[in-house]
Protein backbone atom coordinates (compact mmCIF):
# COMPACT_ATOMS: atom_id res chain seq x y z
CA UNK A 1 0.00 0.00 0.00
CA UNK A 2 1.29 3.43 -0.58
CA UNK A 3 1.16 6.62 0.74
CA UNK A 4 0.37 9.46 -1.11
CA UNK A 5 0.11 13.10 -0.64
CA UNK A 6 -3.07 14.67 -0.49
CA UNK A 7 -3.25 17.54 -2.99
CA UNK A 8 -5.99 20.14 -2.61
CA UNK A 9 -8.59 21.01 -4.93
CA UNK A 10 -10.68 24.04 -5.43
CA UNK A 11 -13.65 24.74 -7.00
CA UNK A 12 -13.47 27.49 -10.03
CA UNK A 13 -15.42 29.61 -8.11
CA UNK A 14 -12.95 29.94 -5.42
CA UNK A 15 -9.87 29.89 -7.54
CA UNK A 16 -11.88 33.25 -8.91
CA UNK A 17 -12.24 34.57 -5.20
CA UNK A 18 -8.62 33.62 -4.63
CA UNK A 19 -7.12 35.70 -7.92
CA UNK A 20 -10.03 38.85 -7.07
CA UNK A 21 -7.81 39.20 -3.32
CA UNK A 22 -4.62 39.02 -5.28
CA UNK A 23 -5.72 42.00 -7.86
CA UNK A 24 -7.25 43.84 -5.34
CA UNK A 25 -4.25 43.63 -3.22
CA UNK A 26 -1.79 44.31 -6.40
CA UNK A 27 -4.22 47.61 -6.65
CA UNK A 28 -4.05 48.47 -3.00
CA UNK A 29 0.00 48.22 -3.23
CA UNK A 30 0.07 50.09 -6.57
CA UNK A 31 -2.45 52.93 -4.50
CA UNK A 32 -0.34 53.25 -1.79
CA UNK A 33 2.78 53.59 -3.71
CA UNK A 34 0.69 56.08 -6.19
CA UNK A 35 -0.17 57.89 -2.98
CA UNK A 36 3.00 58.20 -1.83
CA UNK A 37 5.16 59.32 -5.00
CA UNK A 38 1.89 62.08 -4.62
CA UNK A 39 2.47 63.37 -1.44
CA UNK A 40 3.50 66.90 -1.38
CA UNK A 41 4.62 69.31 1.52
CA UNK A 42 4.28 72.99 1.56
CA UNK A 43 5.47 75.60 3.00
CA UNK A 44 5.45 79.43 3.38
CA UNK A 45 7.31 82.24 4.11
CA UNK A 46 7.00 86.44 3.79
CA UNK A 47 9.05 89.06 2.71
CA UNK A 48 8.20 93.16 4.05
CA UNK A 49 10.65 95.76 3.28
CA UNK A 50 9.78 99.21 4.40
CA UNK A 51 11.82 101.99 2.36
CA UNK A 52 10.61 105.32 4.13
CA UNK A 53 13.29 106.87 6.83
CA UNK A 54 13.73 104.95 9.90
CA UNK A 55 15.96 108.27 11.39
CA UNK A 56 14.49 111.37 11.89
CA UNK A 57 15.83 114.61 13.81
CA UNK A 58 13.19 116.86 15.91
CA UNK A 59 14.61 120.20 17.52
CA UNK A 60 12.52 123.00 18.83
CA UNK A 61 12.75 124.53 15.40
CA UNK A 62 13.41 122.20 12.89
CA UNK A 63 12.52 118.17 11.63
CA UNK A 64 14.69 116.41 9.37
CA UNK A 65 14.55 113.22 7.51
CA UNK A 66 17.01 110.99 6.64
CA UNK A 67 16.27 110.26 3.27
CA UNK A 68 18.28 106.32 2.81
CA UNK A 69 17.83 106.00 -0.74
CA UNK A 70 19.84 109.42 -1.69
CA UNK A 71 22.84 107.67 0.82
CA UNK A 72 22.92 104.65 -0.92
CA UNK A 73 24.07 106.40 -3.81
CA UNK A 74 27.28 107.44 -2.39
CA UNK A 75 28.66 104.00 -1.92
CA UNK A 76 29.21 101.49 -4.87
CA UNK A 77 28.25 97.73 -4.87
CA UNK A 78 30.19 95.80 -7.17
CA UNK A 79 31.27 92.75 -8.61
CA UNK A 80 35.26 92.54 -7.97
CA UNK A 81 35.88 88.64 -9.09
CA UNK A 82 34.34 85.24 -9.34
CA UNK A 83 33.34 82.25 -10.07
CA UNK A 84 35.44 80.39 -7.93
CA UNK A 85 33.99 76.73 -8.36
CA UNK A 86 33.36 73.05 -6.57
CA UNK A 87 31.36 70.08 -6.49
CA UNK A 88 29.84 67.89 -4.19
CA UNK A 89 27.40 64.76 -4.82
CA UNK A 90 30.36 63.28 -6.96
CA UNK A 91 28.91 59.67 -6.70
CA UNK A 92 30.92 56.28 -7.47
CA UNK A 93 35.01 57.29 -7.90
CA UNK A 94 33.74 61.11 -7.63
CA UNK A 95 32.75 60.88 -11.44
CA UNK A 96 29.85 63.83 -11.26
CA UNK A 97 32.61 66.16 -9.94
CA UNK A 98 35.05 65.79 -12.75
CA UNK A 99 35.94 68.43 -14.82
CA UNK A 100 34.50 66.56 -18.04
CA UNK A 101 30.86 66.89 -16.23
CA UNK A 102 30.61 71.10 -15.09
CA UNK A 103 28.43 72.85 -16.94
CA UNK A 104 28.65 76.25 -18.04
CA UNK A 105 28.53 79.27 -14.97
CA UNK A 106 25.29 81.09 -14.55
CA UNK A 107 25.46 84.40 -15.52
CA UNK A 108 26.60 86.68 -12.08
CA UNK A 109 23.83 87.56 -9.83
CA UNK A 110 23.39 91.21 -9.54
CA UNK A 111 24.53 92.95 -6.42
CA UNK A 112 23.09 92.50 -3.45
CA UNK A 113 20.67 95.65 -2.32
CA UNK A 114 20.47 94.67 0.98
CA UNK A 115 24.30 95.01 1.58
CA UNK A 116 23.91 99.00 1.69
CA UNK A 117 22.01 98.49 4.68
CA UNK A 118 25.08 98.43 7.39
CA UNK A 119 27.00 101.32 5.98
CA UNK A 120 23.85 103.56 5.09
CA UNK A 121 22.50 102.82 8.96
CA UNK A 122 25.97 103.92 10.16
CA UNK A 123 26.72 106.69 9.00
CA UNK A 124 23.11 108.64 9.24
CA UNK A 125 25.35 111.06 11.90
CA UNK A 126 27.94 111.23 9.43
CA UNK A 127 25.59 112.29 6.65
CA UNK A 128 23.68 114.56 9.10
CA UNK A 129 26.85 116.93 10.36
CA UNK A 130 29.24 116.48 8.15
CA UNK A 131 32.78 114.53 7.37
CA UNK A 132 33.80 111.64 6.08
CA UNK A 133 31.34 108.20 5.48
CA UNK A 134 33.51 105.18 6.17
CA UNK A 135 32.70 101.04 5.08
CA UNK A 136 33.35 98.88 8.05
CA UNK A 137 35.76 96.12 7.53
CA UNK A 138 32.82 93.24 8.11
CA UNK A 139 30.64 94.86 5.62
CA UNK A 140 32.90 95.35 2.73
CA UNK A 141 33.08 92.10 1.06
CA UNK A 142 30.61 89.36 0.19
CA UNK A 143 29.66 86.64 -1.91
CA UNK A 144 26.51 84.85 -3.56
CA UNK A 145 26.54 81.53 -5.03
CA UNK A 146 24.64 80.18 -7.63
CA UNK A 147 23.82 76.17 -8.07
CA UNK A 148 23.83 73.78 -11.18
CA UNK A 149 23.53 70.22 -11.99
CA UNK A 150 26.71 68.81 -14.07
CA UNK A 151 26.22 67.53 -17.54
CA UNK A 152 25.15 63.96 -16.89
CA UNK A 153 22.70 65.54 -14.68
CA UNK A 154 23.99 64.77 -11.31
CA UNK A 155 26.29 66.32 -9.14
CA UNK A 156 25.94 70.17 -7.40
CA UNK A 157 28.05 72.80 -8.89
CA UNK A 158 28.75 75.73 -6.84
CA UNK A 159 30.14 79.03 -8.55
CA UNK A 160 30.37 81.44 -6.43
CA UNK A 161 31.49 85.57 -7.30
CA UNK A 162 32.99 88.07 -4.84
CA UNK A 163 30.97 91.99 -4.21
CA UNK A 164 32.67 94.91 -3.17
CA UNK A 165 31.30 97.23 -1.00
CA UNK A 166 32.77 100.44 -0.74
CA UNK A 167 32.69 104.69 -0.44
CA UNK A 168 32.28 105.98 -3.91
CA UNK A 169 35.18 107.97 -5.54
CA UNK A 170 35.21 111.60 -4.93
CA UNK A 171 32.50 111.25 -2.12
CA UNK A 172 34.62 112.19 1.43
CA UNK A 173 34.08 114.95 2.66
CA UNK A 174 30.12 114.54 2.79
CA UNK A 175 28.53 118.40 3.85
CA UNK A 176 26.49 118.51 6.36
CA UNK A 177 22.67 117.57 6.10
CA UNK A 178 23.74 115.63 2.98
CA UNK A 179 20.83 112.80 2.39
CA UNK A 180 18.59 114.40 4.74
CA UNK A 181 15.54 116.06 4.10
CA UNK A 182 14.10 118.97 6.15
CA UNK A 183 10.38 118.23 6.35
CA UNK A 184 9.44 121.40 8.82
CA UNK A 185 10.77 124.36 10.37
CA UNK A 186 7.45 124.58 12.55
CA UNK A 187 7.48 121.41 14.52
CA UNK A 188 5.97 122.71 17.48
CA UNK A 189 2.28 120.77 16.94
CA UNK A 190 3.79 118.24 15.73
CA UNK A 191 5.34 116.12 12.38
CA UNK A 192 4.00 114.00 10.13
CA UNK A 193 4.79 109.69 9.95
CA UNK A 194 4.48 108.47 6.71
CA UNK A 195 5.20 104.94 5.88
CA UNK A 196 6.26 102.92 1.96
CA UNK A 197 6.86 99.76 1.33
CA UNK A 198 6.52 96.67 -0.03
CA UNK A 199 6.38 93.24 0.81
CA UNK A 200 6.09 89.67 -1.17
CA UNK A 201 5.43 86.37 -0.19
CA UNK A 202 7.28 82.54 -1.00
CA UNK A 203 5.27 79.17 -1.48
CA UNK A 204 6.78 76.07 -2.07
CA UNK A 205 5.77 72.27 -2.91
CA UNK A 206 8.11 69.70 -1.95
CA UNK A 207 6.78 66.76 -3.39
CA UNK A 208 8.27 62.92 -3.02
CA UNK A 209 8.26 59.65 -4.74
CA UNK A 210 8.33 58.51 -8.25
CA UNK A 211 7.37 62.11 -9.24
CA UNK A 212 9.45 64.03 -7.11
CA UNK A 213 10.04 68.32 -7.54
CA UNK A 214 10.41 71.06 -5.64
CA UNK A 215 8.57 74.24 -7.16
CA UNK A 216 9.05 77.51 -5.40
CA UNK A 217 6.76 80.13 -6.34
CA UNK A 218 6.43 84.55 -5.59
CA UNK A 219 2.95 84.39 -6.82
CA UNK A 220 0.07 87.11 -4.62
CA UNK A 221 -2.96 86.65 -6.68
CA UNK A 222 -5.15 83.72 -6.78
CA UNK A 223 -7.06 81.73 -9.80
CA UNK A 224 -9.13 84.48 -10.06
CA UNK A 225 -6.51 86.93 -10.34
CA UNK A 226 -7.35 88.96 -6.98
CA UNK A 227 -4.95 89.80 -4.17
CA UNK A 228 -4.51 87.36 -1.55
CA UNK A 229 -3.92 89.88 0.95
CA UNK A 230 -6.62 90.91 3.50
CA UNK A 231 -7.25 92.61 6.69
CA UNK A 232 -4.40 94.16 6.27
CA UNK A 233 -3.03 97.60 7.97
CA UNK A 234 -0.10 99.48 8.91
CA UNK A 235 0.13 101.24 12.29
CA UNK A 236 2.48 103.76 14.19
CA UNK A 237 3.03 102.59 18.03
CA UNK A 238 4.44 104.35 20.68
CA UNK A 239 7.65 102.97 22.68
CA UNK A 240 4.75 101.49 25.28
CA UNK A 241 2.63 99.88 22.63
CA UNK A 242 -0.14 102.33 21.83
CA UNK A 243 -1.20 102.63 18.46
CA UNK A 244 -0.81 106.61 17.19
CA UNK A 245 -2.55 105.94 14.12
CA UNK A 246 -2.51 103.82 10.87
CA UNK A 247 -3.93 102.71 7.39
CA UNK A 248 -5.90 100.02 6.28
CA UNK A 249 -5.03 98.25 3.88
CA UNK A 250 -8.39 96.80 1.84
CA UNK A 251 -8.30 96.15 -1.99
CA UNK A 252 -5.85 96.88 -4.35
CA UNK A 253 -5.88 101.00 -5.28
CA UNK A 254 -5.24 104.35 -4.14
CA UNK A 255 -4.82 105.23 -1.05
CA UNK A 256 -3.80 100.81 0.19
CA UNK A 257 -1.83 99.02 -2.70
CA UNK A 258 -1.09 98.16 -5.97
CA UNK A 259 0.32 94.63 -6.82
CA UNK A 260 3.53 94.55 -9.25
CA UNK A 261 3.93 91.33 -11.00
CA UNK A 262 6.70 89.46 -13.19
CA UNK A 263 9.39 91.53 -11.04
CA UNK A 264 12.97 89.94 -10.68
CA UNK A 265 13.34 91.46 -7.09
CA UNK A 266 15.40 90.24 -4.50
CA UNK A 267 13.79 87.98 -1.96
CA UNK A 268 14.90 87.59 1.81
CA UNK A 269 12.38 86.17 4.27
CA UNK A 270 12.50 88.58 7.36
CA UNK A 271 8.72 88.43 8.55
CA UNK A 272 7.69 84.95 9.28
CA UNK A 273 7.58 81.17 7.77
CA UNK A 274 4.55 78.65 7.82
CA UNK A 275 3.99 75.63 8.21
CA UNK A 276 6.89 74.17 7.20
CA UNK A 277 11.18 73.96 8.69
CA UNK A 278 13.22 76.35 6.92
CA UNK A 279 14.76 73.70 5.24
CA UNK A 280 11.79 73.77 2.77
CA UNK A 281 11.94 77.37 1.86
CA UNK A 282 14.93 79.72 0.02
CA UNK A 283 15.08 82.15 2.22
CA UNK A 284 17.47 84.50 0.23
CA UNK A 285 18.12 85.64 -3.05
CA UNK A 286 16.90 86.88 -7.11
CA UNK A 287 13.52 85.78 -7.40
CA UNK A 288 14.42 84.40 -10.80
CA UNK A 289 17.28 82.59 -9.81
CA UNK A 290 15.38 80.93 -7.44
CA UNK A 291 12.35 80.08 -9.59
CA UNK A 292 14.94 78.78 -12.09
CA UNK A 293 16.61 76.36 -9.65
CA UNK A 294 20.05 78.60 -9.67
CA UNK A 295 19.88 78.60 -5.49
CA UNK A 296 19.53 76.02 -2.76
CA UNK A 297 16.52 75.52 -0.41
CA UNK A 298 17.88 76.10 3.23
CA UNK A 299 18.25 72.69 3.61
CA UNK A 300 21.53 72.78 1.80
CA UNK A 301 20.43 70.56 -1.05
CA UNK A 302 16.89 71.05 -2.72
CA UNK A 303 15.84 74.00 -4.91
CA UNK A 304 13.25 74.21 -7.68
CA UNK A 305 13.23 71.88 -10.74
CA UNK A 306 9.96 72.86 -12.17
CA UNK A 307 10.88 74.29 -15.58
CA UNK A 308 7.13 76.06 -15.79
CA UNK A 309 7.84 78.58 -13.23
CA UNK A 310 11.68 79.37 -15.22
CA UNK A 311 11.95 83.53 -15.63
CA UNK A 312 8.68 84.62 -14.90
CA UNK A 313 9.19 86.66 -12.04
CA UNK A 314 6.87 86.91 -8.86
CA UNK A 315 4.48 89.40 -7.26
CA UNK A 316 5.53 92.50 -4.69
CA UNK A 317 2.12 94.38 -3.16
CA UNK A 318 3.79 97.96 -2.78
CA UNK A 319 2.48 101.19 -1.02
CA UNK A 320 3.38 104.59 -0.53
CA UNK A 321 5.78 105.78 -2.10
CA UNK A 322 6.62 102.49 -3.80
CA UNK A 323 3.53 102.26 -5.64
CA UNK A 324 3.93 103.49 -9.05
CA UNK A 325 0.49 103.94 -9.34
CA UNK A 326 -0.03 106.07 -6.30
CA UNK A 327 3.37 107.60 -5.60
CA UNK A 328 2.27 109.21 -2.29
CA UNK A 329 3.37 107.72 0.96
CA UNK A 330 0.81 106.61 3.35
CA UNK A 331 0.35 109.05 6.40
CA UNK A 332 -0.01 107.26 9.76
CA UNK A 333 0.32 109.97 12.57
CA UNK A 334 1.71 113.44 13.49
CA UNK A 335 4.56 112.90 16.20
CA UNK A 336 5.87 115.83 18.58
CA UNK A 337 8.31 114.02 21.00
CA UNK A 338 11.53 111.86 20.56
CA UNK A 339 11.68 108.67 20.99
CA UNK A 340 11.41 105.55 19.58
CA UNK A 341 8.54 104.19 17.79
CA UNK A 342 7.41 101.21 15.49
CA UNK A 343 5.58 100.91 12.48
CA UNK A 344 3.49 97.69 12.21
CA UNK A 345 2.01 96.16 9.09
CA UNK A 346 0.07 93.39 9.35
CA UNK A 347 -2.26 91.04 7.95
CA UNK A 348 -3.74 87.41 6.52
CA UNK A 349 -2.12 86.05 3.52
CA UNK A 350 -5.12 83.82 1.79
CA UNK A 351 -3.56 80.66 0.70
CA UNK A 352 -3.85 79.31 -2.96
CA UNK A 353 -5.56 75.59 -2.98
CA UNK A 354 -2.97 73.01 -1.20
CA UNK A 355 -1.45 76.44 0.68
CA UNK A 356 -2.04 77.79 3.80
CA UNK A 357 -4.24 80.91 4.69
CA UNK A 358 -2.21 82.54 7.61
CA UNK A 359 -1.85 85.64 9.36
CA UNK A 360 1.39 87.83 9.73
CA UNK A 361 2.68 90.59 11.18
CA UNK A 362 6.22 93.14 10.59
CA UNK A 363 7.91 95.45 12.32
CA UNK A 364 10.39 97.90 12.15
CA UNK A 365 11.62 100.86 14.45
CA UNK A 366 11.89 104.30 13.47
CA UNK A 367 13.82 106.61 15.53
CA UNK A 368 13.41 110.03 16.66
CA UNK A 369 16.52 112.03 18.66
CA UNK A 370 16.86 115.75 19.20
CA UNK A 371 20.39 115.40 17.74
CA UNK A 372 22.14 113.15 15.84
CA UNK A 373 25.22 111.74 17.33
CA UNK A 374 25.63 108.35 16.65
Amino acid sequence: MHATRAVPRYSSRAAWFLVSLAVIAAMLVAATADAEASQSTNAQSLSFSLTSSDDFVLTDTEFWAYDEAAARTYFSNALVSGPTVSCTGGGPGGVNCQPGNQPPAPPAPDPNPNRLNPPVNNNKCVFFNGGDVTVQPQNSTYTQPLTRSGLNGSGNWRFTWTYQVAVGTGVNPVDERTAWILESSDPANGVPISASGWMAGQSTQNKTGKNARFKTSHGLLDSFGAARLENAGIELLDGDGNVLGGVELGQPGFPNYSVNQNENFYYITNAGTFNSPPGLLVLEGWVDDIQNGLVVANDGTTRDNFPGNDNQGGDRIVFGEEDPQNGEALWLADVDQPGTYTVKMFGTLKGNPGEITTGFSATKDITIVSECTA
